[in-house]
């Protein structure tokens, strides 16, 4: 939270107050935006995320079928 005192008199202090506020206000739409934009990011990162654990679970499984390939059957 931000607290801005401002000391003047009369007509001057309302019509800073004034750009103060709508200041303020473009302030708040400018960190819901980013606010977004962070949010946005981290369901791309995730789902990144998901794809490359995915790929390497093929990875894996692709793996453990060639080593039984290569694996000599033992009879008893």
């Amino acid at each position: 939270m931000v607290t801005i005192l401002v000391e003047m008199n009369g007509d001057m202090a309302g019509q800073n107050t004034e750009l103060l506020s709508r200041e303020i206000s473009s302030l708040h739409r400018e960190i819901r935006g980013m606010k977004e934009k962070v949010a946005d990011l981290e369901k791309q990162y995730q789902a990144e995320i998901r794809i490359k654990d995915a790929k390497i679970e093929n990875l894996k499984n692709e793996i453990r079928q060639l080593e039984m390939k290569d694996q000599p059957l033992k009879y008893d």
